[in-house]
């Protein structure tokens, strides 16, 4: 008669639950065949999957982001003119930018995007999401493909207020404009300190001049509401020259009738015309100098949507870009509308941060030639400016960051996450590529070294044994 734990150490002779273990684990390593070790097993197709399909995702993408750079589109814009984007005017991207180019260029995008858009292009990745939950569900009861497809849908939400709330408040790079000619300068005519009602608590005029240099502006306005809080302030710690740092200017925002204007100068030019919030037209003509009045937007729908150019009084400016949520819409919207406005009247155009210390994106700026302005002290600056915008239509240029969808509205905007897709691939940088395939073949990696980790902990037989 055979002994049937001759095969067994001694020490698991005769035992229950040892002898079980020992079992479990000489059939997964030796198929419970002495000389089995000899065999050689085929591969079978699974297993060809298992070791190579995790490549299939990244490669694709890497496909796609080379792909783009065969028809490369450039980021930026001219908003004044049909003239394209030339060498002497390109966005310059910091080393950090570079490091952290999927975040900051993903968050940057979607900054880009109109209230309209945003929301569009949520309500589309939330329904698929709910989609893809109730659809995995195949095979059970309703109402459990309806709760999984609402646990997809909450999770999504969280994902996209988690997203919404890291480019509103997180610090990160900014991506600059850079100009070559020594006498063109960017400007920035409408942004807020926290001495605005709106502005976000802690941005002080020091944090606003941080966010300008960052930005790429040689000279930013501060213009709050109804008040001039900050400019003492700034003046103080303005360079000595305009070429040797960040400049900022005193403005005021306040309303005129129907319009919200900026008003270009010091407190003492309009303090005694202002009513609260209100610029009263007569007290203002009393004084010995009117000043300079940009026109702000987001503007009265109505007058956008008439035929006839409106009466603006004492109009030095018109903002054709303005990077506040509201303005976006209407710059793309009416952006015609807008240009044949200052054509009309014969006045510059000019663009607007109308930054409030929410956000890290500079989305458009004023280009100006002002001969000898690095070596001007900022009161001299201050009249140069006020005085070059008097100078018509042609007095200024604007330039932008190009809007990922363009006008993309109403049933359209379905196609709004691969038109995404499109413009981020075809917009980046060489270097930029390089770091999005750095991250995706990365991020492939991390996953696939989890998913290893996890099918070696269930698949271990002394494991399931004890268990």
């Amino acid at each position: 008669m055979t002994d049937k734990n001759h095969d067994r150490p001694k020490a698991l002779r005769g035992t229950g639950v040892q002898a079980s273990r020992w079992a479990l684990t000489r059939r997964a390593t030796h198929g419970g065949k002495r000389g089995s070790s000899d065999t050689t097993i085929a591969p079978r197709p699974s297993d060809w999957r298992s070791a190579y399909g995790w490549l299939l995702a990244p490669a694709a993408i890497s496909v796609l982001l080379l792909a783009g750079s065969i028809v490369p589109e450039v980021p930026l814009e001219r908003l004044d003119s049909a003239t394209a984007i030339g060498d002497d005017i390109r966005l310059v991207l910091p080393p950090t930018y570079l490091a952290l180019d999927p975040i900051c260029r993903l968050l940057d995008t979607l900054t880009l995007l109109t209230l309209g858009q945003l929301g569009s292009l949520w309500g589309t990745l939330i329904g698929a999401c709910a989609a893809y939950g109730a659809l995995t569900g195949r095979g059970r009861s309703a109402s459990h493909r309806w709760r999984q497809g609402a646990i997809w849908a909450v999770t999504a939400t969280a994902v996209i207020l988690a997203i919404s709330a890291a480019g509103i408040l997180l610090p990160r790079p900014m991506a600059a404009l850079a100009v070559q000619s020594p006498n063109l300068m960017t400007i920035d005519f409408h942004s807020h300190t926290n001495a605005s009602h709106d502005g976000r608590p802690g941005f002080d005029s020091e944090a606003n001049r941080a966010w300008h240099v960052a930005g790429g502006f040689n000279v930013a306005y501060l213009s709050d509401h109804a008040n001039w809080k900050a400019i003492g302030a700034a003046e103080k710690q303005n360079p000595a020259v305009a070429g040797a740092g960040t400049m900022l200017l005193s403005a005021v925002e306040v309303r005129l009738g129907r319009y919200y204007v900026v008003a270009l100068g010091p407190e003492a030019q309009y303090e005694p015309a202002l009513k609260g919030n209100l610029l009263d037209d007569d007290a203002r003509y009393a004084g010995a100098r009117r000043g300079s009045l940009i026109y702000t937007l987001p503007l009265p729908p109505l007058d956008l949507q008439s035929s006839s150019v409106p009466r603006f009084k004492d109009v030095s400016a018109i903002e054709i870009c303005d990077a506040s949520p509201r303005g976006l819409a209407q710059s793309q919207e009416y952006h015609e509308t807008l240009l044949a406005w200052a054509d009309d009247m014969n006045v510059p155009v000019v663009a607007s941060s109308n930054n409030h210390g929410w956000g890290r994106t500079a989305a458009c700026w004023t280009l100006m030639e002002v001969p000898g302005w690095r070596q001007m002290d900022q009161n001299r600056l201050s009249s140069a400016i006020e005085q070059n915008l008097r100078g018509g239509r042609k007095a200024t240029s604007v330039v932008a960051m190009r809007p990922p969808v363009g006008e993309l509205t109403g049933w359209r905007t379905l196609a709004l996450a691969p038109m995404l897709v499109m413009y981020l691939t075809r917009s980046l940088g060489a270097a930029e590529r390089c770091s999005w395939i750095a991250y995706v073949w990365g991020w492939a990696l991390m996953c696939r070294r989890w998913r290893q980790s996890r099918s070696q902990v269930g698949s271990d037989p002394v494991r399931v044994a004890v268990q």
